[in-house]
């Protein structure tokens, strides 16, 4: 079990008897043990034993103002204190809840017209579907249903968005290997795993989505509601686009009246080096999803934002139908909103997505330099999101197998030497919050270095704790 000081002993057994730890193997937690995170500070984290880490992926993707933003935590306490809890159900409203709407019809990659609110990015991206269903079902299109993703995408832990992500893990002892019928799952824009030898990144992404349109007039394009897209397809292993790529996609998607959705739960507010990531890769979206760095992770809200050609339809149905039968009770939380505003307050105040700019160029530089490391075979990143691929061009499963146990070694590795990072498939990703400083990135990147030549030199075997999903 992880070593833990005196009063914290029956706290990890605890923790093993009676939580159940998402994306974790269960079995090897009753030996490993949880390591118990009681404070932060700025990028770092320390556990029971006041051992320091630097926050490597702040969290899970979501930290991007840190550990100790003293702002967060006086709207959350001044809102506690004025109305700590309420809905916004049946006409009920309150202050943040509506300012954080107008906000983000103000702010979102697209002609926002509505804002739907729910507490989790998983949420948002099954609302979001149903939400499609509802208008096409108002528009007298009740066959147009079907949605596309990536191979290797992720998109939430619902039954539906569960569904949605491509990644085999997540529907293994589940509902099988299988998608549920209605979804339609498509290559990944993955050159290093995906591109043919010698084709460019043109060639590459043109090849691309003609195989999507070709797979959209076989399923009928009258069944086909929408294209559920990452910008950054985060936990297939910071997977980066070809440049053409969503701008083609987007406009032979337009030509079947496909909608293009923009999964922005990693990728927004700042993180690419851009406000959204859908304007880092030319992704022209009809609606988006956000949620993680909306409250800078400091309280659970997640966000969906229509489009005219959805909210308009949307109200015009619910007046027909005598009402909108779609929210959660935590959907549109006071606290949560008045976090959120605040959030979104420091990161443009502060212009966090072009820090993330100019520190992305030192993130790269660092990132590549590691690939003199023996397992390393490509690195990339945008912005403060970046990875280390450990599997060879056009991998055989085999040799998927042997990465997927070192990125493991490596996850493990780097928490010995005080860096948490992401195990995501054949990839070690990195995401550190947007406030981190120059020397801090320094700093991280030397561990990550260590740790890397640890494994390579052979001499840290055992597994991590992490998975291959980034679970919202």
């Amino acid at each position: 079990m992880s070593a833990t000081s005196g009063a914290f002993d029956d706290l990890a057994a605890n923790d093993v008897d009676n939580l159940i730890h998402p994306f974790t193997d269960l079995v090897a937690h009753r030996t490993l043990g949880p390591t118990i995170i009681v404070r932060g500070e700025g990028v770092r984290v320390y556990d029971a034993d006041d051992n320091e880490y630097i926050e490597g992926v702040s969290g899970i993707w979501s930290a991007s103002l840190g550990f100790s933003e003293q702002r967060l935590v006086d709207a959350a306490v001044a809102q506690l204190q004025a109305l700590p809890n309420y809905h916004a159900v049946a006409h009920r409203s309150s202050p943040p809840v509506i300012e954080l709407a107008t906000r983000l019809t103000e702010l979102a990659p697209h002609d926002a017209a509505k804002v739907l609110f729910t507490g989790s990015g998983s949420e948002a991206n099954d609302a979001l579907c149903r939400v499609i269903w509802y208008v096409n079902n108002a528009q007298g299109r009740p066959e147009k249903k079907k949605v596309f993703a990536h191979d290797r995408g992720y998109h939430g832990a619902t039954v539906w968005t569960a569904g949605l992500t491509g990644l085999s893990s997540s529907h293994q002892g589940f509902e099988g290997p299988a998608p549920l019928p209605g979804i339609v799952h498509v290559a990944s824009p993955d050159a290093h795993q995906v591109a043919e030898p010698g084709e460019t990144p043109d060639e590459f992404a043109i090849r691309l989505v003609d195989a999507v349109e070709r797979r959209i007039l076989a399923e009928g394009p009258e069944t086909v509601a929408a294209f559920f897209a990452e910008p950054v397809l985060g936990a297939a292993g910071v997977v980066i686009p070809p440049p053409a790529y969503y701008p083609l996609l987007g406009a032979m998607l337009d030509c079947h009246d496909v909608l293009l959705v923009a999964d922005e739960v990693i990728t927004g507010f700042g993180r690419t080096g851009r406000l959204w990531g859908s304007e880092a890769v030319g992704l022209a979206p009809a609606a988006c999803t956000f949620a993680k760095a909306i409250s800078g992770g400091f309280a659970p809200i997640a966000a969906v934002t229509l489009g005219p050609q959805l909210a308009e339809p949307l109200v015009e149905q619910s007046g027909a139908l005598g009402g909108f039968n779609l929210g959660f009770t935590f959907g549109g939380h006071p606290v949560s909103a008045a976090v959120a505003n605040a959030a979104i307050d420091l990161t443009l105040q502060r212009d966090l997505p072009r820090r993330a700019a100019e520190l992305g160029r030192a993130l790269s530089v660092g990132l590549r330099d590691l690939m003199d490391i023996s397992i390393v075979q490509e690195a990339r990143s945008v912005g403060l999101l970046g990875a280390l691929d450990l599997a060879p061009r056009r991998a055989t499963d085999p040799e998927i197998a042997d990465a997927r146990r070192l990125v493991a070694a490596v996850a493990s590795a780097a928490e010995a030497e005080g860096l948490f990072v992401r195990a995501a498939g054949t990839a070690v990703a990195v995401c550190p919050p947007l406030v981190i400083t120059a020397d801090d990135l320094e700093e991280l990147l030397a561990r990550l270095g260590r740790a890397l030549r640890s494994v390579a030199a052979g001499a840290h075997s055992q597994g991590s704790r992490d998975d291959d999903l980034a679970g919202r």
